[in-house]
């Protein structure tokens, strides 16, 4: 192979200090996602006055409200759900309520909360639809995936069942 005439060493100190920039990038990531969340939960309120009907009033705060929710739904962000959960008024944040539920694994209550507080089924499976996808990219890395023989009649690998039955 090729050898760059460093010291074993100096290869193990790259090694640490790039696991402790990884760490702190994390932290940084977690610290920035925190503080958007926050400050689009303050636009929305701050948009929404005293009114807490749960409308937004004006277009901005339509805008801070799906703002929020896409990154409460992007797998990659770096939040401190039960943090944010804890801050969000109890009346009128159901949906983002639900989306912090399933962001710590408690996918029932989040459920009963699209299905029964929000009455809306289509929130519910749009939300079990969601789950089902990141799941399926979590199992299947890569997602594009190339089959070595096309011509099989063989059924018995047909994954494409319901998103909603175990």
């Amino acid at each position: 192979g090729i050898h760059a005439g460093r010291q074993e060493d100096q290869i193990q100190d790259f090694h640490y200090s790039h696991v402790e920039d990884q760490t702190a990038m994390e932290k940084n990531a977690r610290d920035i996602h925190d503080e958007l969340s926050f400050l689009l939960l303050e636009g929305i309120i701050h948009e929404r006055g005293d009114d807490d009907n749960g409308k937004d009033r004006t277009l901005r705060g339509k805008i801070y409200r799906k703002k929020l929710r896409q990154l409460l739904r992007w797998p990659l962000a770096k939040l401190q759900s039960q943090r944010l959960l804890s801050s969000l008024p109890s009346t009128s944040f159901k949906e983002e309520q639900a989306l912090l539920l399933g962001r710590l694994g408690r996918h029932y209550e989040a459920l009963q909360i699209l299905y029964i507080d929000c009455q809306s089924l289509d929130l519910a499976l749009a939300y079990c639809d969601s789950r089902h996808h990141q799941q399926q990219l979590r199992n299947n890395k890569p997602t594009i995936a190339v089959t070595a023989n096309t011509n099989s009649n063989d059924d018995t690998n047909d994954d494409d069942g319901c998103a909603y039955l175990p």
